[in-house]
């Protein structure tokens, strides 16, 4: 299984760190800047839950990054990463992100995958696993043995359809183990 490169990694707390400064107009709900001329739309929803697993995350900065359908990073004028989005979860640990299937990197064998950063309302940044895609070609047979052995395969995600739209309904569980960043 091809992991994401440090440099990639990097990029993504980057680009990240200065999503954060205006965190009051946040909602629970946002679009992925190049969603309207994306192909392979979703939603991307659910409940973000502290670590016992019972208690609603109130008030918690959720922030994903991702290649755009061509699997390219691109950048806006402030260099702003343009396929990314923020929220701030609910009072019931809501989120929900309008976005699309990225591309895959050709040239480096990657996954289609998601990154994911939440910022406690302390301000502590965690790095959650990486959000893959069920259909993706390059998610091989070996791939999800390993993801089965080191970690949570829920974070492969399985499209449905819902009333005409493709819905993926993913509840996460702020772990104390996740990687500070």
């Amino acid at each position: 299984m091809n992991t994401a490169p440090k440099f990639l990694f990097l990029f993504f707390i980057l680009v990240s760190l200065t999503s954060f400064s205006q965190t009051k107009d946040l909602s629970f709900s946002a679009t992925v800047g190049t969603y309207e001329e994306a192909q392979d739309k979703f939603t991307l929803a659910g409940i973000l839950y502290l670590s016992d697993g019972i208690t609603p995350a109130k008030d918690y900065i959720i922030t994903i990054n991702q290649a755009d359908s061509n699997g390219d990073f691109n950048s806006d004028e402030n260099d702003n990463l343009i396929t990314s989005a923020v929220i701030k979860t609910d009072n019931s640990g809501r989120y929900e992100f309008k976005t699309f299937i990225p591309g895959t990197d050709r040239l480096h064998n990657k996954l289609q995958e998601i990154f994911m950063k939440v910022e406690t309302p302390t301000g502590e940044s965690y790095a959650m696993p990486t959000l893959l895609f069920d259909a993706d070609p390059k998610l091989t047979k070996r791939c999800r043995k390993q993801i089965a052995k080191r970690s949570d395969s829920s974070r492969i995600l399985k499209l449905e359809k819902i009333n005409d739209k493709m819905v993926v309904n993913r509840d996460m569980v702020l772990q104390l183990d996740l990687e500070r960043l």
